[in-house]
């Protein structure tokens, strides 16, 4: 069984930081729904990405925000290069859970077929490891992994449809979201892992009462994961616990892991709402 909290190590956890380890292949972005808003993501380009320019321009509000563009980052695919040549070399290597294209899109409108080949490859070489994706475009999960190319007609993942350490989930922020891209993701082709990332939380989200569930998502398994979060930053818009609560609720009604990853701005986590499951996964 995979350990979550090894993975990611005690000094990170003590921390708060549970997605620090960040594999951003490609770098770069554009809003696309009510959630982007105050995206936090532009404003650490300058900081870990310098050598980036004309992915970030300054907003009306005078705010680093995304321009459109996307760019390849060479140190980001070198590591995961070596890590897969060591993993299959059967390196005694201590597993890790990377979280992939924090500062974009894994499927956004401009990455190829082949850039998604390409790094699911790799991916799926790491066969110790654990990779979260999210993605606000599962509309275009289909074409972008499954849809034959001229290079590849009969494209095929590591493990056919299913990579065991991938756990691929949908940002969703409002019902309207909620809906839109959960159908998306289950009609995507996708058989593996799936997992829902609620952040930021703008209003009331009901999971269980929809004509899709927390335990119909696609070939009758329930989401593995959820993660429910409020806007940071010192433009936060609010979030209400019990908005929380009731997802909360719904993940235990479901058997459905919960994570409570934070408050909007700096409010604290309410005591009831200080869960942080993890899903149960044998990526063997």
């Amino acid at each position: 069984m995979f350990d979550w909290e090894s993975a990611i190590g005690e000094n990170r956890i003590a921390q708060n930081l549970y997605w620090t380890r960040q594999l951003n292949l490609w770098v770069g972005c554009d809003k696309c729904s009510p959630g982007c808003l105050n995206c936090w993501a532009p404003r650490e380009v300058p900081r870990f990405h310098a050598d980036m320019r004309g992915i970030v321009k300054r907003g009306p509000d005078n705010l680093l925000t995304w321009t459109g563009e996307i760019q390849f980052n060479n140190h980001a695919w070198h590591i995961l290069s070596e890590r897969a040549k060591q993993w299959q070399a059967k390196r005694k290597l201590k597993p890790v859970v990377w979280f992939v294209c924090v500062r974009s899109d894994f499927f956004h409108d401009a990455i190829n077929t082949e850039d998604i080949d390409r790094a699911l490859g790799m991916i799926g070489a790491c066969t110790g490891d654990m990779f979260l994706i999210l993605t606000k475009r599962p509309q275009n999960i289909a074409e972008k992994m499954f849809a034959s190319t001229e290079r590849n007609p009969c494209r095929e993942l590591g493990g056919g449809d299913y990579l065991p350490n991938v756990l691929l989930g949908v940002t969703i922020e409002n019902q309207e979201k909620a809906d839109e891209r959960v159908v998306a993701l289950r009609t995507s082709g996708w058989m593996g892992r799936v997992w829902l990332s609620i952040e930021p939380m703008l209003e009331e989200i009901q999971l269980r009462y929809r004509h899709w569930t927390l335990t119909s998502c696609h070939n009758n398994r329930n989401f593995d994961f959820v993660v429910v979060g409020g806007e940071s930053g010192s433009h936060a818009r609010p979030m209400n616990p019990d908005w929380a609560r009731r997802i909360r609720d719904d993940c235990k009604a479901a058997s459905v892991p919960f994570f409570m990853k934070q408050m909007s701005g700096k409010q604290p986590i309410p005591d009831d709402l200080n869960i942080r499951e993890w899903p149960e996964v044998n990526n063997a």
